[in-house]
């Protein structure tokens, strides 16, 4: 995955910036990267200038640092994208290990500084972050939904439960708006009691010095949502590191699953489970295999890896991977477009396609909404709602009135102009939308908005009408 020639490369041109401490973009490889500048004070260390990259590609999180004169790299673990049936054929001879429900953290051993670095994919050296299902900002969100209350009240009974067992672990604001985590002390603390090896021999410092070992911070202390109602991914244990991955950091190639193995047990770690191994022509039937075992158990999912070509890829089933979807549609106060056809098919269906029902129709589809998405985002989309509506009937309506013009032999144009006056004769509703006679006589900007209304709906009727009709 990673050549040592690119690594030098992006190192002497980051080396070169560290003189101006600003925020730059870099070309490199097709790819885009984009490094931020940071300042930290530690007292271990001083003052630490760093650029980190942002963006979610196989440098995702890389840190590159001037720690006293000594200029050091430190990796971060890559973006992994979902697997895509296109590209399952590239799984030859490969195997999947469980995707755990945590945070990802990378440890790194300073020798020169005799320094431990505990990082999470976006910090360096002060890693925290918020936990997500202890923090109102995503529980207040999650208790909007039906099927979120009664996730939200059970974390917060967990919530109180985890701080008050581990108070040196987390801080949180007054109302609970963040309540943060120091992966810092957390993973050290962990590690000294449950993996003291790796910590506390020479051994293991060295190791640490040559490689940068990732772990999964999972457990009651770290809770993620990944489904509607919080099932999926929960531990029954308070806490625990798992060993994910190892890349070495003299070559940057990562560390082979029986290499790994080796680590773990000279280290006494606990290293992710190794699921199933794939090869021949039954790759689909294996992926898909996974994902079904991934929702029967009630895990997140799974990482298919290939030792020899340094392939991660992750695998999800469906409905994991549309929560996620819809998690990312709230945040931006959408709806997902195939979750409004959905509410909105369901809908007409239920009120037998009758237009004089379509008040009905609009009530169901915004109480369908309100299942799967927090009340006020259905309400902010309230309007996109019911003009989707009406373009379903109005579509409906112009078939029918299309096939019998076609059979009066009418042209294009004729039927075009037709529909533009029957439709709202039919449909009272549109009368807002489509009035041609008075968009004629108005001028400018009113002129151009009536015109604009009009193509709101004319133009998915026109869409439809050539998708079923054609050039009939």
């Amino acid at each position: 995955m990673y050549e040592e020639k690119e690594i030098e490369e992006i190192k002497g041109y980051v080396e070169g910036k560290f003189s101006g401490r600003e925020s730059f973009r870099l070309k490199f490889n097709r790819e885009t990267l984009y490094f931020t500048f940071h300042v930290e004070e530690i007292e271990e260390l001083g003052e630490v200038d760093y650029f980190i990259q942002r963006i979610q590609n196989k440098f995702y999180g890389w840190v590159f640092a001037k720690v006293s004169d000594e200029f050091i790299v430190v990796p971060g673990y890559p973006h992994l994208k979902n697997v895509k049936e296109e590209n399952i054929l590239e799984i030859i001879n490969g195997y999947a290990e469980l995707k755990e429900n945590g945070t990802n953290t990378g440890l790194m051993w300073l020798p020169k500084h005799k320094y431990l670095v505990v990082r999470t994919r976006m910090t360096f050296l002060n890693p925290s972050f918020p936990v997500m299902l202890f923090s109102e900002k995503w529980l207040s969100e999650l208790g909007k939904t039906e099927k979120g209350r009664e996730a939200a009240s059970r974390f917060r009974e967990e919530r109180e439960k985890i701080l008050k067992k581990y108070p040196n672990w987390f801080v949180s604001t007054e109302d609970k708006y963040y309540v943060r985590i120091n992966a810092r002390k957390a993973v050290k603390d962990i590690l000294n009691e449950k993996y003291p090896l790796l910590l506390k021999s020479s051994e293991g410092l060295l190791f640490l010095s040559r490689n940068m070992v990732f772990l999964e911070l999972i457990g009651r202390i770290n809770p993620i949502q990944v489904d509607p109602e919080c099932k999926v991914g929960m531990y029954n244990f308070d806490y625990d590191l798992v060993l994910i991955d190892i890349l070495n950091l003299r070559n940057y190639k990562w560390f082979p699953r029986l290499e790994k193995e080796k680590v773990a047990e000279r280290f006494n770690l606990r290293l992710v489970k190794k699921w199933i191994v794939f090869g021949g022509n039954r790759l689909k039937d294996a992926i898909d295999k996974l994902r079904e075992e991934s929702l029967a158990s009630l895990r997140e999912g799974f990482v298919v890896k290939q030792d020899f070509t340094g392939l991660r890829v992750k695998v999800k089933h469906e409905q994991i991977l549309r929560h996620g979807r819809i998690l990312g549609a709230v945040a931006k106060g959408e709806i997902l477009p195939e979750d409004l056809e959905e509410y909105i098919d369901r809908a007409v269906q239920s009120v037998k396609f009758n237009p004089e029902e379509i008040e009905t129709a609009f009530i169901q589809a915004l109480e369908e909404a309100k299942t799967d998405y927090p009340e006020e985002v259905v309400l902010r989309n309230e309007e996109l709602i019911k003009e989707k509506i009406m373009i379903l009937f109005a579509q409906l309506e112009a078939l029918k009135k299309t096939r019998e013009l076609l059979k009066k032999n009418k042209s294009k144009r004729e039927i075009l102009r037709e529909l533009n006056f029957q439709l709202p004769r039919t449909l009272p509703f549109l009368k807002g939308y489509l009035s041609l006679n008075k968009e004629r006589i108005l001028k400018g900007e009113e002129r151009k908005r009536l015109k604009r209304k009009r193509m709101k709906i004319m133009k998915p009727v026109v869409n439809f009408l050539l998708e079923k009709i054609g050039n009939a």
